[in-house]
Protein backbone atom coordinates (compact mmCIF):
# COMPACT_ATOMS: atom_id res chain seq x y z
CA UNK A 1 0.00 0.00 0.00
CA UNK A 2 1.46 3.18 -1.05
CA UNK A 3 1.35 6.72 1.30
CA UNK A 4 -1.29 8.18 -0.32
CA UNK A 5 -3.78 5.43 -0.12
CA UNK A 6 -2.42 4.79 3.88
CA UNK A 7 -2.80 8.54 4.22
CA UNK A 8 -6.51 8.85 2.61
CA UNK A 9 -7.05 5.56 4.86
CA UNK A 10 -5.82 7.32 7.73
CA UNK A 11 -8.37 9.69 7.51
CA UNK A 12 -10.74 7.48 7.26
CA UNK A 13 -9.64 5.84 10.67
CA UNK A 14 -10.60 9.45 12.16
CA UNK A 15 -13.56 10.05 11.40
CA UNK A 16 -15.20 6.60 11.68
CA UNK A 17 -13.23 6.34 15.17
CA UNK A 18 -14.79 9.91 16.13
CA UNK A 19 -18.66 8.25 15.15
CA UNK A 20 -18.48 6.12 18.06
CA UNK A 21 -18.43 9.05 20.56
CA UNK A 22 -21.31 10.43 18.13
CA UNK A 23 -23.34 7.31 18.64
CA UNK A 24 -22.73 7.02 22.05
CA UNK A 25 -24.27 10.43 23.06
CA UNK A 26 -27.11 10.42 20.24
CA UNK A 27 -28.10 7.28 21.70
CA UNK A 28 -28.11 8.74 25.30
CA UNK A 29 -31.91 10.22 24.36
CA UNK A 30 -32.79 8.56 20.78
CA UNK A 31 -34.10 5.19 20.02
CA UNK A 32 -31.34 3.49 17.76
CA UNK A 33 -33.08 3.01 14.60
CA UNK A 34 -33.61 6.79 14.85
CA UNK A 35 -29.91 7.44 15.14
CA UNK A 36 -29.21 5.36 12.54
CA UNK A 37 -31.85 6.59 10.28
CA UNK A 38 -31.02 10.06 10.87
CA UNK A 39 -27.55 9.13 10.24
CA UNK A 40 -28.35 7.61 6.94
CA UNK A 41 -30.85 10.01 5.79
CA UNK A 42 -28.37 13.29 6.50
CA UNK A 43 -26.03 10.98 4.70
CA UNK A 44 -27.97 10.53 1.57
CA UNK A 45 -29.46 13.84 1.15
CA UNK A 46 -25.75 15.45 1.21
CA UNK A 47 -24.21 13.35 -1.12
CA UNK A 48 -27.32 13.99 -3.33
CA UNK A 49 -26.95 17.24 -3.24
CA UNK A 50 -23.31 17.37 -4.06
CA UNK A 51 -24.38 15.11 -7.19
CA UNK A 52 -26.76 17.39 -8.25
CA UNK A 53 -24.01 20.73 -8.05
CA UNK A 54 -21.84 18.37 -10.09
CA UNK A 55 -24.63 17.81 -12.76
CA UNK A 56 -24.27 14.14 -12.20
CA UNK A 57 -27.04 11.52 -11.97
CA UNK A 58 -28.13 8.61 -10.12
CA UNK A 59 -27.64 4.97 -12.37
CA UNK A 60 -31.00 4.09 -13.71
CA UNK A 61 -29.72 -0.05 -13.93
CA UNK A 62 -32.18 -2.09 -12.18
CA UNK A 63 -29.64 -4.68 -11.89
CA UNK A 64 -26.91 -2.18 -10.27
CA UNK A 65 -29.60 -0.26 -7.97
CA UNK A 66 -30.18 -3.91 -6.61
CA UNK A 67 -27.21 -4.51 -5.78
CA UNK A 68 -26.40 -1.11 -4.13
CA UNK A 69 -30.07 -1.63 -2.24
CA UNK A 70 -27.83 -4.83 -0.67
CA UNK A 71 -25.01 -3.11 0.14
CA UNK A 72 -27.39 -0.37 1.98
CA UNK A 73 -29.17 -3.62 3.76
CA UNK A 74 -25.64 -4.96 4.59
CA UNK A 75 -23.16 -1.99 5.21
CA UNK A 76 -25.58 0.60 6.60
CA UNK A 77 -29.32 -0.24 7.97
CA UNK A 78 -28.11 -3.70 9.60
CA UNK A 79 -24.86 -2.27 11.55
CA UNK A 80 -26.07 1.49 11.68
CA UNK A 81 -28.80 -0.12 13.74
CA UNK A 82 -26.77 -2.88 15.72
CA UNK A 83 -23.86 -0.66 16.53
CA UNK A 84 -26.09 1.90 18.61
CA UNK A 85 -28.22 -0.66 20.18
CA UNK A 86 -25.01 -2.30 21.46
CA UNK A 87 -23.37 1.24 22.61
CA UNK A 88 -26.92 1.24 24.67
CA UNK A 89 -25.59 -1.35 26.93
CA UNK A 90 -21.35 -1.05 26.33
CA UNK A 91 -18.61 1.96 26.36
CA UNK A 92 -18.13 3.23 22.94
CA UNK A 93 -14.65 2.23 23.18
CA UNK A 94 -15.36 -1.10 23.97
CA UNK A 95 -17.55 -0.78 20.76
CA UNK A 96 -14.76 0.14 19.01
CA UNK A 97 -12.01 -2.46 19.79
CA UNK A 98 -14.67 -5.07 19.24
CA UNK A 99 -15.05 -3.23 15.69
CA UNK A 100 -11.20 -3.84 15.36
CA UNK A 101 -11.86 -7.59 14.27
CA UNK A 102 -13.02 -7.06 11.20
CA UNK A 103 -9.96 -7.64 9.13
CA UNK A 104 -10.29 -11.38 10.75
CA UNK A 105 -13.90 -11.94 9.68
CA UNK A 106 -12.78 -10.21 6.30
CA UNK A 107 -9.74 -12.86 5.68
CA UNK A 108 -12.14 -15.67 6.52
CA UNK A 109 -14.87 -14.76 3.80
CA UNK A 110 -12.53 -13.60 1.72
CA UNK A 111 -10.64 -17.29 1.30
CA UNK A 112 -14.17 -18.45 0.07
CA UNK A 113 -15.43 -15.27 -1.61
CA UNK A 114 -12.36 -14.30 -3.70
CA UNK A 115 -9.61 -15.71 -5.75
CA UNK A 116 -6.79 -13.66 -5.04
CA UNK A 117 -6.78 -13.62 -0.73
CA UNK A 118 -6.33 -17.29 0.64
CA UNK A 119 -5.84 -18.59 4.23
CA UNK A 120 -2.40 -19.70 5.28
CA UNK A 121 -1.57 -21.10 8.46
CA UNK A 122 -0.38 -17.74 9.45
CA UNK A 123 -3.60 -16.21 8.52
CA UNK A 124 -5.06 -18.91 10.76
CA UNK A 125 -3.12 -18.22 13.44
CA UNK A 126 -4.08 -14.36 13.36
CA UNK A 127 -7.65 -15.46 13.46
CA UNK A 128 -6.91 -17.31 16.38
CA UNK A 129 -5.03 -14.78 18.31
CA UNK A 130 -7.61 -11.97 17.47
CA UNK A 131 -10.74 -14.28 18.79
CA UNK A 132 -8.36 -15.13 22.16
CA UNK A 133 -8.64 -10.90 22.11
CA UNK A 134 -12.67 -11.28 22.25
CA UNK A 135 -12.73 -13.64 24.44
CA UNK A 136 -10.64 -11.25 26.56
CA UNK A 137 -12.65 -8.55 25.90
CA UNK A 138 -15.87 -10.20 27.06
CA UNK A 139 -14.40 -12.44 29.87
CA UNK A 140 -17.54 -13.96 32.11
CA UNK A 141 -20.22 -12.38 29.27
CA UNK A 142 -19.67 -15.17 27.67
CA UNK A 143 -21.28 -17.38 29.64
CA UNK A 144 -24.48 -15.13 30.27
CA UNK A 145 -26.00 -13.96 27.07
CA UNK A 146 -28.75 -12.81 29.16
CA UNK A 147 -26.96 -9.51 30.34
CA UNK A 148 -26.92 -6.66 28.43
CA UNK A 149 -22.96 -5.88 27.81
CA UNK A 150 -23.11 -9.34 26.62
CA UNK A 151 -25.97 -8.73 24.09
CA UNK A 152 -24.22 -5.02 23.02
CA UNK A 153 -20.67 -6.67 22.45
CA UNK A 154 -22.76 -9.48 20.53
CA UNK A 155 -24.64 -6.77 18.25
CA UNK A 156 -20.90 -4.93 17.81
CA UNK A 157 -19.62 -8.30 16.65
CA UNK A 158 -22.43 -8.91 14.02
CA UNK A 159 -22.23 -5.87 12.44
CA UNK A 160 -18.79 -5.96 12.33
CA UNK A 161 -18.77 -9.33 10.18
CA UNK A 162 -21.37 -7.70 8.00
CA UNK A 163 -19.11 -4.89 7.02
CA UNK A 164 -16.46 -7.51 5.79
CA UNK A 165 -19.07 -9.12 3.93
CA UNK A 166 -20.04 -5.76 2.50
CA UNK A 167 -16.45 -4.71 1.99
CA UNK A 168 -15.85 -8.12 -0.14
CA UNK A 169 -19.22 -7.60 -2.14
CA UNK A 170 -18.56 -4.06 -3.03
CA UNK A 171 -14.79 -4.82 -4.43
CA UNK A 172 -16.38 -7.72 -6.37
CA UNK A 173 -19.96 -6.47 -7.89
CA UNK A 174 -20.04 -2.66 -7.67
CA UNK A 175 -18.26 -1.46 -10.49
CA UNK A 176 -18.23 1.35 -12.81
CA UNK A 177 -20.18 4.05 -10.80
CA UNK A 178 -18.21 6.77 -9.11
CA UNK A 179 -18.00 6.92 -5.07
CA UNK A 180 -20.34 9.37 -4.54
CA UNK A 181 -22.89 7.72 -7.17
CA UNK A 182 -22.10 4.50 -5.13
CA UNK A 183 -22.58 5.90 -1.76
CA UNK A 184 -25.57 8.31 -2.64
CA UNK A 185 -27.26 5.08 -3.41
CA UNK A 186 -26.26 2.74 -0.53
CA UNK A 187 -27.22 4.93 2.23
CA UNK A 188 -30.40 6.20 0.55
CA UNK A 189 -31.48 2.42 0.12
CA UNK A 190 -30.52 2.34 3.93
CA UNK A 191 -32.69 4.44 5.00
CA UNK A 192 -35.31 2.96 3.66
CA UNK A 193 -34.81 -0.15 5.12
CA UNK A 194 -34.61 1.40 8.75
CA UNK A 195 -38.62 3.29 7.93
CA UNK A 196 -41.12 0.17 8.42
CA UNK A 197 -39.15 -0.90 11.84
CA UNK A 198 -39.47 2.62 12.94
CA UNK A 199 -43.31 3.59 12.11
CA UNK A 200 -43.74 -0.06 14.02
CA UNK A 201 -41.74 0.41 16.92
CA UNK A 202 -40.35 4.29 17.76
CA UNK A 203 -42.85 6.60 19.75
CA UNK A 204 -42.51 9.83 20.57
CA UNK A 205 -40.20 10.30 23.96
CA UNK A 206 -42.01 12.77 26.32
CA UNK A 207 -39.17 15.96 25.61
CA UNK A 208 -37.52 16.93 22.86
CA UNK A 209 -33.99 15.55 22.23
CA UNK A 210 -30.86 17.79 23.57
CA UNK A 211 -28.99 19.67 20.69
CA UNK A 212 -25.51 17.38 21.63
CA UNK A 213 -27.65 14.70 20.75
CA UNK A 214 -29.34 16.21 17.63
CA UNK A 215 -25.45 17.47 16.65
CA UNK A 216 -23.88 14.37 17.37
CA UNK A 217 -26.56 12.60 14.62
CA UNK A 218 -25.66 15.35 12.56
CA UNK A 219 -22.14 14.85 12.31
CA UNK A 220 -23.00 10.74 11.81
CA UNK A 221 -24.35 11.68 8.70
CA UNK A 222 -22.17 14.42 7.18
CA UNK A 223 -18.84 13.29 8.49
CA UNK A 224 -19.44 9.55 9.69
CA UNK A 225 -21.72 8.64 6.39
CA UNK A 226 -21.58 11.20 3.42
CA UNK A 227 -17.94 12.17 3.59
CA UNK A 228 -16.57 8.63 5.05
CA UNK A 229 -18.18 7.01 1.95
CA UNK A 230 -16.86 8.70 -0.66
CA UNK A 231 -12.96 8.17 1.16
CA UNK A 232 -14.62 4.46 1.60
CA UNK A 233 -15.09 3.75 -2.74
CA UNK A 234 -12.44 6.10 -3.64
CA UNK A 235 -10.11 3.56 -1.47
CA UNK A 236 -11.92 0.39 -2.61
CA UNK A 237 -10.49 0.88 -6.25
CA UNK A 238 -6.85 1.37 -5.32
CA UNK A 239 -6.30 -1.84 -2.73
CA UNK A 240 -7.91 -4.65 -2.02
CA UNK A 241 -10.47 -5.72 0.87
CA UNK A 242 -8.49 -7.13 3.26
CA UNK A 243 -5.79 -4.19 2.83
CA UNK A 244 -9.40 -2.15 3.20
CA UNK A 245 -9.82 -3.60 7.01
CA UNK A 246 -6.86 -2.15 8.37
CA UNK A 247 -8.91 1.12 8.96
CA UNK A 248 -9.98 -1.06 11.71
CA UNK A 249 -6.91 -0.82 13.59
CA UNK A 250 -7.04 2.99 13.87
CA UNK A 251 -10.79 3.36 14.77
CA UNK A 252 -9.90 2.39 18.64
CA UNK A 253 -7.24 4.70 18.73
CA UNK A 254 -9.79 7.62 17.94
CA UNK A 255 -12.71 5.85 19.93
CA UNK A 256 -11.30 5.14 22.94
CA UNK A 257 -9.53 8.86 23.45
CA UNK A 258 -12.67 10.50 22.48
CA UNK A 259 -14.30 8.31 24.76
CA UNK A 260 -12.25 9.12 27.90
CA UNK A 261 -11.34 12.69 27.29
CA UNK A 262 -15.40 13.92 26.07
CA UNK A 263 -17.55 11.11 27.56
CA UNK A 264 -15.89 9.80 30.94
CA UNK A 265 -15.41 6.54 29.77
CA UNK A 266 -12.52 3.82 31.14
CA UNK A 267 -11.36 0.73 29.91
CA UNK A 268 -10.09 -1.85 32.19
CA UNK A 269 -6.69 -4.05 31.99
CA UNK A 270 -8.58 -7.11 30.30
CA UNK A 271 -9.77 -4.49 28.00
CA UNK A 272 -6.24 -3.22 26.76
CA UNK A 273 -5.46 -6.91 26.90
CA UNK A 274 -7.79 -7.76 24.42
CA UNK A 275 -7.12 -5.04 22.16
CA UNK A 276 -3.20 -5.72 22.20
CA UNK A 277 -4.11 -9.56 21.40
CA UNK A 278 -6.93 -8.39 18.72
CA UNK A 279 -3.93 -6.22 16.75
CA UNK A 280 -1.68 -8.85 16.98
CA UNK A 281 -3.92 -11.56 15.37
CA UNK A 282 -4.78 -8.76 12.79
CA UNK A 283 -1.34 -8.04 12.16
CA UNK A 284 -0.21 -11.72 11.42
CA UNK A 285 -3.34 -12.36 9.34
CA UNK A 286 -2.21 -8.62 7.23
CA UNK A 287 0.85 -10.32 7.24
CA UNK A 288 1.63 -6.27 7.72
CA UNK A 289 3.94 -4.12 5.65
CA UNK A 290 3.56 -1.07 3.68
CA UNK A 291 5.30 -1.18 -0.24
Amino acid sequence: MGLVNFSVLLLLGIIWGSSFMFIKVGVAELPPLLVAAGRMGIGATFLLALLMVQGKRLPRDGGLWARIALMGLINNAIPFTLIPWGEERIPSGLASILNATMPLFTVLIAHYWTADERLSRAKLLGVAVGLLGVLALMGTDVTDLTRASTQGELAVIVATACYAVATIFARKYLHGPEPAVLATGQLATGFIFTLPPILLTVRPGPAAPSFPALASVVALGLLGSGVAYLIYYWLLRRINATQMSLVTYLLPVTAVFWGAALLGESLGADDFLGLGLIVVGIMVVMETRFT
